[in-house]
């Protein structure tokens, strides 16, 4: 009997179906390593991530520490040089310019005569006093002749004494004010300004405007005031060194030393007077604008750049570094230097202060410092 075409080989179903178990297997086996090498790449991708980001988080910092030699620092002041006396000579007695004999520029000595007034109210008063005086001269011997003789009271004769005592006083008193009439000089010194003409009236005493008849000035040695402010005054003393300056010629610098110090501070400017005395030889002039600095030494004061602080809703904080952790501090300002600013309180010398922080930076986060040889401290 022939066998029926449709019927199935046991022995080729097995084959098939094992044919069929061993490729499932293998889908099997490529889906595990795909997805194992899927897990694997994932966990390779992360930890690169993880590093990535890490490595991102690290924040790298250049950091400074206080300088001590901003301890020496300066202060300029403005100052106004003078001769070492000065004066402005006005006249002691009303009356016109008769003559004048001293011009600008010119050197004078102790009494010379500068100028001659015409007072002509002086001189009838010294005319009219000086008759007086004769008359009540005359009576008094006339009188004393008397008393000797017991012809008159002592009580008459001590009143023609008393008249003629009073009369040689308003005379002797008229005859010093008529010396007025003669402008001398007070000491020796240079004419530096004649503010009178021939037939000028002149006003006794210094009222007025420009009233004064002259102004000297003893140049042999020359000095300048400036005002120290409160805040700086006990670290200014006398022999404190100060280097003088014109804006003409800044680079030419006189050296010179504090003189004298008021050692009180004026309640209307809350500054200390201070005076400095020029060397004898300087090429100075009285009357020039000048600037002082003043070369100060403060071992308390903290001096830090502008670029280290932080504004923060707190007030001004400065980021300092303690093994790599970061520290915020509040901080008081001082003196504004312009690139640096004084420090009153908030951080120690021993501080080591981040430069030009972000304003992101935490109390805590962990930094790198990275220091080149020009930020190892405040210059």
């Amino acid at each position: 009997m022939q066998p029926n075409q449709f019927e199935i080989n046991p022995q080729d179903h097995k084959s098939s179906f094992r044919k069929v178990k061993v490729t499932l297997f293998g889908v099997i086996l490529l889906l595990i390593a795909g997805l194992m090498i899927h897990f694997f790449l994932k966990a390779q991708h992360q930890k690169q991530l993880v590093i990535r980001a890490e490595t991102n988080s690290i924040v790298y910092v250049q950091t400074t520490k206080i300088n001590k030699d901003a301890n020496n620092f300066g202060i300029t002041l403005p100052s106004t040089v003078q001769g070492i006396n000065e004066a402005q000579i006005y006249a002691r007695a009303n009356g016109y310019v008769k003559k004048w004999f001293k011009d600008i520029g010119t050197t004078v000595k102790k009494g010379d005569l500068l100028a001659e007034l015409d007072i002509p109210e002086v001189e009838k008063q010294v005319e009219e006093a000086s008759t007086n005086y004769e008359l009540a001269k005359k009576a008094y011997e006339r009188w004393k002749n008397l008393r000797e003789q017991d012809a008159v009271s002592q009580q008459e004769f001590d009143e023609k004494l008393n008249a003629f005592r009073q009369t040689d006083a308003v005379l002797k008193r008229l005859q010093k004010q008529f010396e007025f009439r003669e402008v001398r000089a007070p000491f020796d010194g240079i004419i530096t300004k004649r503010n009178i003409n021939v037939g000028d009236l002149v006003n006794s005493g210094n009222s007025g405007v420009a009233s004064s008849l002259f102004s000297i000035s003893q140049n042999k040695q020359l000095k300048l005031y400036a005002y120290v402010p409160q805040n700086m005054s006990d670290l200014v003393t006398v022999g404190t060194p100060v280097e003088v300056s014109l804006n003409e010629n800044p680079d030419a610098k006189i050296k010179a030393i504090v003189s004298k110090i008021a050692s009180a501070v004026d309640t209307s400017t809350r500054t200390m007077q201070v005076e400095i005395l020029l060397p004898e030889k300087t090429s100075l002039l009285p009357g020039l604008y000048v600037e002082v600095n003043f070369k100060l030494r403060n071992d308390h004061r903290i001096v830090i750049p502008t670029k280290t602080l932080l504004f923060a809703v707190n007030g001004i904080n400065v980021a300092v570094v303690n093994n790599g952790v970061v520290k915020r501090k509040k901080v008081v300002l001082g003196i504004d230097y312009g690139q640096n600013v004084e420090i009153k309180s908030g951080i120690s010398p021993e501080d080591e202060i981040i430069m030009n922080p972000p304003d992101s930076i935490l109390d805590g986060q962990k930094v790198v410092v990275q220091n080149t040889s020009e930020n190892k401290s405040v210059k």
